[in-house]
C-alpha cells in the first residue's frame, strides 16, 4: 500500500463519517422537532457536520487528483489533472455531494423558529428526501459500483442512507438521553426502535442483494474482497446486537430508575462500531473489489 493509498483510505472514511452526520442531523431534526430543550444542539450538531461534510468531500478530491498526479503533495493542486479528473466519475461524485449536502444545508434553514408553517415542513420533507438521495447516489459513480444497472444502484443508494442515517443519529440519541425527562427519553427511543427495526431489515435486504449482484456469492472465503466483506458483516452483526440490547433491555427500564450513564456509554460503543464498519467500507471502496 502507497502512501497515497494510505490518504485516500484516511480521507475517504473521513467522509463517510462527516456524510453520516449530517444525515442523521438532519434527519433528527426533523423527527424530534418538538423536542425544544434540545433542538439548539442538534442544529450545532447538523450545522458542523454539513461544513465537516464540505470539507471531507473536498479533500477527498484533491487527494484523488495527487494520487493520479503522482508528484507529491504538490500534486494534489495540479491544474491539469483537477481539470481532467472534474471532468470524469470522480468529479461527477463530488458535485453530487456538494449538491447533497447544499439541499440539506438549506433543510437545516427550514429548522430554524422563523419557519414553522406547514408549507415549510413539506419543503423541508422534500429537501431532507432529495439532500440524501444525492449523497447517497453520489457512491454508485465511481469504483467498482459504476458497473451496477439503475435497480442496484437505487439500492446501493438506499442502503448507504440508511446505514449512515442510523450512525449518524447516535449522538442526537445521546442528547435525548442525556437531556430529556426519563419520560420523554424513553418515548423518543422507543419510538427510534421502531424506525430502526424496519431500516435493519432494508439495510440487511439491500446489501445482500448487492453482495449477490457484485459477486454471486463466490470468493467470499478465499479473497481479499471477501475477508473484508466478512469483517464488515461480523462489525454489523455486532452493532445490531448493541441495538437490541438498548431496545430490549436498557430502554424499558429508563423509567423503572434504569441507569442513563449506562445507556449514554452503551451508545458511544455503537458509534465506535459504526465507524468501525465505515472502515471495512472504505476498504472495500477503495483497496480491494469483487475482481480482486
Amino acid at each position: 500500500m502507497t502512501e497515497w493509498d494510505g490518504l485516500t483510505l484516511l480521507a475517504r472514511w473521513l467522509v463517510y463519517i462527516s456524510l453520516s452526520t449530517s444525515i442523521g442531523g438532519a434527519i433528527s431534526l426533523r423527527l424530534l422537532r418538538r423536542q425544544e430543550t434540545i433542538l439548539p444542539r442538534l442544529r450545532l450538531y447538523t450545522l458542523v457536520s454539513l461544513m465537516l461534510g464540505f470539507f471531507t468531500s473536498t479533500l477527498y478530491y484533491f487527494v484523488r487528483v495527487g494520487a493520479f498526479a503522482e508528484a507529491g503533495l504538490a500534486g494534489m493542486f495540479d491544474p491539469v489533472m483537477r481539470e481532467v479528473l472534474w471532468n470524469s466519475p470522480v468529479g461527477g461524485e463530488l458535485l453530487s455531494r456538494l449538491l447533497g449536502l447544499c439541499v440539506l444545508f438549506a433543510a437545516l434553514i427550514l429548522t430554524l423558529p422563523t419557519n414553522r408553517s406547514g408549507r415549510m415542513g413539506a419543503v423541508e420533507v422534500l429537501s431532507l428526501l432529495l439532500g440524501c438521495l444525492l449523497l447517497g447516489a453520489s457512491f454508485a459513480r465511481t469504483g467498482h459500483t459504476t458497473q451496477l444497472d439503475f435497480f442496484a444502484s437505487a439500492l446501493l443508494a438506499l442502503h448507504v442512507v440508511l446505514a449512515t442515517w442510523w450512525i449518524g443519529s447516535i449522538y442526537p440519541l445521546w442528547l435525548v438521553t442525556h437531556r430529556l425527562s426519563r419520560e420523554r427519553a424513553r418515548h423518543v427511543l422507543e419510538r427510534f426502535g421502531e424506525l430502526a427495526i424496519n431500516a435493519v431489515v432494508l439495510l440487511v435486504i439491500a446489501g445482500g442483494i448487492l453482495l449477490w449482484r457484485l459477486t454471486g456469492g463466490e470468493g467470499l472465503l478465499t479473497t481479499p474482497y471477501g475477508f473484508w466483506v466478512v469483517c464488515k458483516g461480523a462489525l454489523v452483526a455486532l452493532i445490531l446486537v448493541i441495538a437490541a440490547y438498548h431496545r430490549y433491555q436498557l430502554v424499558p427500564v429508563l423509567m423503572d430508575g434504569g441507569s442513563r450513564h449506562q445507556l449514554k456509554k452503551s451508545l458511544a460503543l455503537e458509534k465506535v462500531v459504526g465507524w468501525g464498519i465505515f472502515g471495512a467500507t472504505t476498504v472495500l471502496a477503495t483497496l480491494v473489489g469483487p475482481a480482486h
